[in-house]
């Protein structure tokens, strides 16, 4: 490269100041040094100044905001808002980057002008363990694809299939799609399906020394299953007005056949999100509804059923210890 482009490295904090030190270090672990990394404080009540006052005063490269708290897309705007880059990477406060990622990515997108967003693997750890094994974190279930159009924007359906710490991206992205909705968790993924809708290409990166370093801890919510189940019943009707927003437009010229397949596999997964959690909350009538409504679109009445038995059975057992 004849010149090294500025990195902005993204990191919200809420609360996170027992963490916070692992992220910003692996940021100066980085053997790439042209970066920013912008740390933004959401209203935290714990260390999290401390520590991202102390990162500040001893590297310029860092640049340190305080902020009301107003949620974890808010913060991530914040800091999109005040960044400076030509690329941006995002990073979660209570995990880490191994230390090529940046450089080893830059020099990619640098390579090839037609990769706009490329994400990595995950490697996870147990916070309780004291020796951080690292082993291969298979959060979701869709194929880890590259590409852009109608491949990518169907892998995107049933969930994200990445964490916001993967990802690399063009600056260019964030100046055409924007930022972040309102924080009601998820709401990367609704971001990267706008990116896909506005014909951004997508690449996984499965090269060892890019990895995200996720931790598992109590306070995260990458396994608290009904909480997740919720928030993405608030993130898919979002997404279908998005998605009803772009086909009336179809800059993509997407078939017939696949926007009448996104349609119907929205309904469909929302309508089994709707049943599980009304099952789980013990609102039998409505949750009975969404079954019967889950076992007709989605094809396979005994997974429905099963399904929702299983999520009653969580319900009941929640309630009566």
């Amino acid at each position: 490269m004849a010149s090294a482009p500025l990195v902005s490295i993204i990191i919200p904090c809420f609360n996170y100041g027992k963490f916070l030190s692992d992220a910003l270090d692996s940021a100066l672990a980085q053997t790439y040094s042209n970066w920013e990394c912008i740390v933004v404080n959401d209203g935290s009540t714990d260390n999290s100044e401390v520590i991202g006052r102390k990162y500040e005063n001893s590297d310029s490269r860092f640049k340190y905001i305080y902020q009301e708290n107003a949620g974890h897309s808010a913060a991530r705007n914040t800091a999109l808002k005040a960044s400076k880059g030509k690329y941006i990477q995002f990073l979660d406060a209570d995990d880490m980057l191994e230390n090529e990622k940046l450089n080893l990515q830059v020099a990619l997108m640098e390579e090839n002008t037609a990769i706009d967003l490329v994400y990595s693997d995950i490697l996870g750890f147990l916070d309780k363990d004291p020796t951080r094994k690292l082993t291969p974190a298979n959060f979701f279930t869709q194929p880890l694809i590259s590409g852009k159009g109608e491949a990518l924007i169907a892998n995107l359906i049933p969930t994200n299939f990445f964490l916001p710490g993967c990802v690399m991206m063009r600056r260019i992205i964030y100046e055409k799609v924007g930022t972040m909705k309102a924080s009601y968790g998820f709401e990367d993924w609704e971001y990267f399906f706008r990116i896909a809708f506005e014909g951004f290409s997508f690449y996984h990166d499965p090269r060892e020394g890019v990895r995200l370093l996720s931790r598992t801890h109590g306070n995260n919510t990458t396994h608290k299953g009904m909480e997740m189940i919720k928030s993405k019943i608030v993130v898919r009707k979002e997404i279908i007005k998005v998605t009803n927003n772009y086909l009336k437009e179809n800059k993509l010229n997407l078939s017939q056949d696949f926007i009448q397949k996104l349609q119907k596999e929205h309904k469909k997964l929302l309508i089994a999100d709707q049943a599980v959690s009304s099952l789980y909350a013990k609102r039998y009538f409505n949750g009975i509804k969404f079954l019967l409504l889950d076992t007709y679109y989605s094809g396979k009445p005994f997974h429905a059923l099963s399904n929702g038995l299983r999520w009653t059975y969580y319900g009941l057992k929640k309630a009566f210890g």
